[in-house]
């Protein structure tokens, strides 16, 4: 087996983390700890036992060459660093934190991309042995969010409960079950249910269902991180994991929607806006990086805000 570098071990920690849904922060407490009983089974090659000098040069290494970012400035080709994870000290420990920028190419960049299978799949389970105990992430769904925190929750639950509409009508439009012209979720769904009148499944009840949910889980998530990002696009580590924990208990059918279509979903709350990127958006050039034509949304428009509104009236009605 090649030898491990520690800059590849913590990059593969910090992965094996953000992936798994545990929090995306690594302490030196906690690195002390993890290279203890990792060593007692595979070598690390590292210049010094001193984890807060290993973070501090890992952090900086990876600044001047992995995490930069080329910029177009008056017509010539710059680079500037575009941190990945951020080094940070709380007073009392210095500790590693991954940002939305952490993704599939930080693996692919470090030498266990070039290991036998076997080999990284041995170090991926000494890992997750390690962290076997450590709680995973969750949405602490008790919590109360305030009146603007709310808002934003609804708007982005409205267009995904929109987008589920506009897949499941698509499949009985395909099968002419449903009529082509009756697409808007506010009129066939709300104002009148037109499942009950030409006789097919009504999933109002289950939509309405997720809404309640997805609204309350958003805010949350927003009250915590302003920047927060959602993505069910698993090359995105931190947003997928958050794209995770939000359709918890939801899978099936928010699949309906972004998987059965082949689409992708993106929330980007610090410019509050939202996406489905199809398969044929994605062009692909000769350096192999995607580029996304397709239109970015604001999460609070005119067709979210009339379904929010929707929502909350059927609610007064049933008297919840």
């Amino acid at each position: 087996m090649e030898k491990l570098n520690i800059n590849d071990l913590i990059v593969e920690y910090m992965a094996y983390k953000v992936r798994n849904d545990y929090n995306p922060i690594i302490t030196t407490k906690e690195f002390t700890k993890f290279l203890k009983y990792f060593e007692e089974k595979i070598e690390v090659e590292k210049e010094t036992d001193n984890i807060e000098e290993i973070f501090k040069s890992f952090y900086d290494t990876k600044n001047k060459k992995d995490w930069l970012t080329p910029k177009w400035i008056d017509g010539k080709k710059e680079y500037y660093s575009d941190p990945h994870m951020y080094l940070k000290n709380d007073g009392k420990d210095y500790y590693l934190e991954a940002n939305y920028n952490l993704n599939i190419n930080d693996l692919c960049g470090i030498s266990t991309y070039n290991m036998f299978n076997e080999d990284v799949t041995g170090i991926r389970i000494l890992i997750g042995e390690f962290l076997a105990n450590q709680r995973k992430r969750s949405i602490k769904e008790s919590f109360a969010p305030d009146a603007s925190e709310w808002m934003v929750g609804c708007s982005a639950a409205a267009n995904i409960i929109n987008e589920i509409w506009k897949s499941y009508i698509n499949e009985d439009i395909n099968n002419q079950r449903w009529p082509k012209q009756c697409q808007d979720i506010n009129k066939y769904l709300f104002d009148i249910d037109l499942s009950s009148i030409i006789g097919t499944k009504s999933i109002k009840e289950e939509l309405c269902n997720a809404f309640d949910v997805f609204s309350k889980r958003i805010a949350i998530l927003y009250h915590t991180d302003k920047n927060l990002k959602i993505s069910s696009d698993s090359v995105n580590y931190l947003a997928y994991s958050n794209y995770r924990l939000l359709i918890e208990g939801y899978k099936e059918l928010i699949e309906k929607a972004y998987d059965v279509d082949k689409k992708e979903l993106e929330l980007d709350f610090s410019k509050l806006t939202y996406r489905e990127i199809y398969e044929e958006d994605k062009k692909y050039y000769f350096d192999s990086e995607s580029y996304i034509m397709n239109n970015v949304k604001p999460i609070e428009n005119e067709k979210a805000k009339t379904l929010v509104h929707n929502m909350y009236k059927r609610k007064k009605i049933i008297g919840e």
